[in-house]
């Protein structure tokens, strides 16, 4: 990332959701022009291979429509209003092309709560979409420890990071060096609820860093970087960014 290495990142999820709704142009150019430090966003592919930037893997929550997004082709996906705005799903190539400065910790979403595998082939269109853009502020990271593999096999620099929650712990081994040595990536992700300065420090030591996600509160902030990480994921960058401030 282009900060201070010792700095301690706030990073907006799913951009300044504070403010706007989640994963939407007006969400990302806003953060951008609050000076947030990065945001975490999330992709998949429609039907016909465009990379689009939403969470979910099914369309009614934001969309009101019956059936997985991935299902829908792009000229279906860039009609349909989200939560009944005047907001539509982007591409990444969109907010590539429309946030040059913003620092992008990019989700792949390739496996379903199932555990199954779903968005086939994202990993080389995405970095073929960052390549083009010339972007170099950024991480890809995923829950998905075969998506992180197959993007070290296309290209060994790229940085990558494991996002690690209690429901997917099924998917590992141990969580420990020689797994996430194996995996390529220097960046380690875990839910708020797995705190702890003892394993924090152990990763640290080890040259790996830490984000936490799931932080909701000033409080959390503060125990995340006073045991040692590197930055947190949260709904409300600009409260906590004051507040720490």
């Amino acid at each position: 990332m282009e900060k201070n290495s010792g700095q301690f990142l706030i990073i907006g999820h799913r951009g300044l959701r504070e403010k706007y709704i989640e994963n939407t142009m007006e969400s990302f150019i806003a953060a951008e022009s609050e000076n947030i430090d990065a945001v975490e966003l999330d992709v998949q592919l429609s039907k016909d291979g465009k990379i689009i930037v939403f969470h979910d893997y099914d369309a009614s929550r934001l969309l009101g429509k019956d059936g997985k997004v991935y299902d829908l082709r792009y000229d279906e996906v860039e009609r349909l209003p989200i939560n009944g705005s005047n907001e539509t799903i982007p591409t990444l190539d969109e907010v590539l092309g429309k946030t040059k400065k913003l620092a992008l910790f990019v989700e792949l979403k390739t496996i379903d709560d199932d555990f199954q595998e779903v968005n086939a082939g994202l990993e080389p269109l995405v970095i073929d979409a960052l390549r083009r853009s010339g972007r170099r502020n950024f991480f890809l990271i995923s829950f998905n420890p075969k998506s992180l593999i197959r993007i070290k096999k296309i290209d060994k620099s790229i940085p990558t990071g494991l996002l690690i929650d209690k429901d997917t712990l099924p998917l590992h081994k141990d969580i420990n060096r020689e797994y996430l040595r194996e995996l390529g990536s220097r960046l380690i992700l875990p839910s708020f609820e797995f705190i702890s300065e003892r394993w924090v420090e152990s990763l640290r030591n080890e040259n790996f860093e830490v984000f936490f996600w799931n932080v909701f509160d000033l409080d959390q902030a503060k125990a995340a970087k006073a045991f040692g990480s590197r930055g947190i994921i949260t709904d409300f960058p600009l409260a906590i960014r004051e507040g720490m401030a």
